[in-house]
Formats: C-alpha cells, structure tokens, sequence
C-alpha cells in the first residue's frame, strides 16, 4: 500500500513538472527594429573576418532616446500583464558588460574567427525566446496627425518571424508610449494566440536552429571519408536523426569540406532539465565525434540558435 502511495505520489510530481514546463510562456525583451535604428542613426560598424559590417547600436539608443525607453517599458508592462516574463535590455546588457563578455571573440589555429555582434552575445548569456522589435512614425495628416506602429515578434533561435502586430492611429496628444499602448491592447488577444502557437508548436516539435560543419584547413579529414562503411556525413546525419525531434532537419548543402544543416529541431530541454540551445546541441555532436571515431573537433557558437562545429583538431 505504501508502495502504491510512493509511486502515485511520484507521478503527479513528474505531471506537474511536466505540466510546469510545458505551460510556461516564452521570455521577452524589447528592442527597436533595424527600420528604426538605422532611420535614426543609432548604428556603428565593426568588423567581422575583415570587413566592415554594420549593426544596431542598441545600447546608445536606449540611453539617448527617452521615448524608446518608454516605448520599450510600456509593451514590456503590457507583456507582463498577460503572463509573459520580461528581460530588459539595459539590465541585461549592463550585466554583460560587468562581465566583459562583449570582447569574447573565438579564434581557430587557422586565425578565423567567429564573432559575435553584443545582440548574439545577449542572447545566448540571457536565453530568451522572443524579440519584440518594435517601429513607429509619425504621419503629417491634413486634419491632423497620425502615428503607424509595427511590432514583430522574432524567434531569437531560428530568427523567423512569428507574430505581428501593426496599426495606423490618428494621435490623440498621447505620448508616443501611450498611443502604442493603445494599439497593442487592442491588438494583444489576437497577437498572444500567434505567439502561443508558435511556442506551442516549439514545445511539440523542437527548436528550430542551424548547426554548420567546417574541416580545418590542415586536416586530413574529409566528409566522404569513411567510417564504419559509411562516409562520415552520412555518419553524421544518422546521427542528427536519432538526436533531433521526430529526427527533422535538412541538409541543404554540402561538399567534402563543408555542410549546412537546416530547420534542425532540437528539444526544448536535455535529460538535466536544462534549456537546449544550438551550442549545447552542437557540443553533444562533438562529444559523440570524439567518442566514437578519435575525431577532435572544436564548437563556435553566434547567438542561441546557429553553432559551427570544425572537423578535425581540436
């Protein structure tokens, strides 16, 4: 009878953590769009394998525009009002730099490097689910003015699209926070059910995320090499097979130096519990490449949703 009790007592234990992880909603933070970084200045360069790329400089935007910052702490007020748990960006990136991680670079024997933008690095320190990158302007109307908003809710693993909201109000002599406010809470049933089902769907079928395979430049190794009678991609996609979700994923190209797996689904957490993410999923492969065929490797990661693993030295 005791044994009974145990084991009934076990079951709803596991149920509830079950029910625990499955019914939690997506994290969220708030930053502007690249429409509205780059219509407003607030970008910078820097350099990536020797070119000069530009990106969003986020943190000068948030701390020289009042109406960003309130614009970005109305909708997160708003998300948080419906159940979703709110990152904010200064705070984060405050922490990051504490930590002075927005100078980790990582570099291979060969002198490339895979370099991380301080958004990639945010990321994957913070591990939220879902950018709300948010646009407005202002309309010079003949009876007046008007203000159009989009917000797009981006999947900060695959980076795809997944809800939008948008709207053209005529302005009421509201702040700009308060004309968004409006829209947003009009808006929130229909753009909570799309943010829903696209976690949902996270949950049921995996993550999505791209994983990358380079062979060092010095190596001997190549993909058609064979292992076991197979060629090691083949090896390989096996494996992905056993340790994806429902084992999706595609390999969209593919040569004896390089292949580009896409649309990966990996789980939402490992046996520990822990939240997957693209390097987690990528250090599992390495581990499996050294134990069972000597091969060393080495994992470089961009953000939460793409990692690199290059084949043969470590």
């Amino acid at each position: 009878m005791m044994k009974s009790k145990i084991c009934l007592t076990m079951l709803l234990l596991c149920s509830m953590i079950t029910f625990a992880q499955t019914a939690k909603k997506p994290t969220i933070m708030v930053i502007p769009s690249d429409h509205w970084c780059t219509s407003r200045y607030f970008t910078k360069t820097m350099d990536n394998q020797g070119k000069k790329v530009t990106i969003n400089d986020y943190e000068t935007a948030f701390r020289e525009d009042a109406e960003l910052y309130s614009v970005a702490a109305k909708i997160g007020e708003i998300m948080a009002a419906n159940g979703y748990p709110v990152k904010d960006y200064m705070q984060e990136y405050k922490s990051l730099m504490d930590e002075q991680t927005e100078e980790e670079v990582t570099m291979s024997s060969m002198g490339s490097m895979l370099e991380e933008t301080p958004l990639d690095m945010l990321r994957s320190r913070v591990k939220y689910d879902i950018e709300l990158r948010v646009d407005w302007m202002v309309h010079q109307e003949k009876n007046g003015r008007s203000v159009s908003v989009n917000i797009a809710a981006i999947d900060t693993y695959s980076n795809k699209q997944v809800a939008a909201a948008n709207a053209v109000e005529i302005m009421d002599n509201l702040p700009i926070a308060l004309q968004i406010d409006k829209m947003l809470t009009k808006q929130m049933d229909n753009f909570s059910r799309q943010l829903t089902s696209h976690f949902s769907d996270a949950q049921a079928h995996g993550r999505e995320i791209t994983l990358q395979l380079r062979i060092w430049d010095n190596s001997d190794i190549t993909l058609e090499d064979e292992y076991d009678d197979e060629e090691l991609i083949d090896v390989i996609s096996n494996w992905m097979a056993r340790n994806t979700v429902d084992g999706a994923f595609n390999l969209s190209s593919n040569t004896e130096m390089r292949a580009k797996f896409e649309q990966v689904r990996i789980p939402m957490f490992n046996d520990k519990g822990r939240t997957m993410d693209a390097r987690m999923f990528a250090t599992n492969f390495r581990k499996f490449l050294k134990q069972q065929y000597l091969i060393e490797s080495k994992v470089m990661n961009k953000g939460l949703g793409e990692a690199v693993v290059v084949i043969g030295e470590k």
